[in-house]
């Protein structure tokens, strides 16, 4: 678990981005991490941390804020108006930025859900998921490999038949997004490698 004094320490979590957190740990209030104990909010805190160690000049494009928020309208109820609503008027962020971190967040929010598409399985909804990513926003692909990258091995170690399935699924995502930040498609790869040499030892 993350200890909270780093949250005031980080240098990359400005004033405006731990009000941004706060909302975040807001949304995703008593969820816990799938593996662990873990309050869930510390998920998008670490693909946040890994884009400010990796590819900070990604900040200028607001994505330490996206990372942040990239599961709220997935997996709670809080909506697309609420959130730009909090980031204008509580973060002090201006409208058209408040709109813009707002609809990359929203492509980062599948669509191809179980319970929008329960006549399709998982395979299917993700090809469509794929399909989808394909024309996000290369910023929406940058911080999807930073999730996918935090996520890999936190599954292989917890759950090794799912990881294999995921694994197969962040290679495709990796090969569809190929205008993604190269920094971060190198940090993915190197966990797909990593992950490889774990379920699939020579």
């Amino acid at each position: 678990m993350i200890d909270e004094t780093e949250l005031y320490t980080s240098p990359w979590l400005n004033d405006q981005r731990k009000l941004v957190l706060a909302f975040t740990k807001y949304a995703h209030a008593s969820q816990k991490s799938k593996y662990t104990d873990a309050p869930y909010w510390e998920h998008p805190y670490k693909v946040a941390k890994l884009i400010s160690e990796e590819a900070s000049c990604l900040r200028h494009d607001f994505a330490l804020e996206i990372a942040l928020l990239h599961d709220v309208l997935e997996d709670t109820r809080i909506t697309a108006e609420e959130m730009a609503d909090y980031l204008f008027y509580g973060c002090d962020y201006n409208k058209l930025t408040a709109e813009y971190i707002c609809r990359v967040v929203e492509e980062l929010t599948d669509r191809y859900t179980k319970t929008a598409y329960p006549e399709l399985n998982r395979k299917q909804r993700k090809e469509r998921e794929n399909l989808r990513l394909v024309n996000a926003h290369w910023i929406s692909k940058s911080v999807k490999c930073a999730d996918l990258a935090c996520n890999l091995l936190d599954i292989v170690e917890h759950d090794t038949d799912f990881a294999k399935l995921y694994l197969q699924e962040a290679e495709t995502m990796l090969f569809n997004m190929p205008d993604a930040d190269a920094r971060l498609k190198r940090v993915l790869k190197e966990e797909i490698d990593k992950a490889h040499e774990i379920l699939y030892p020579i």
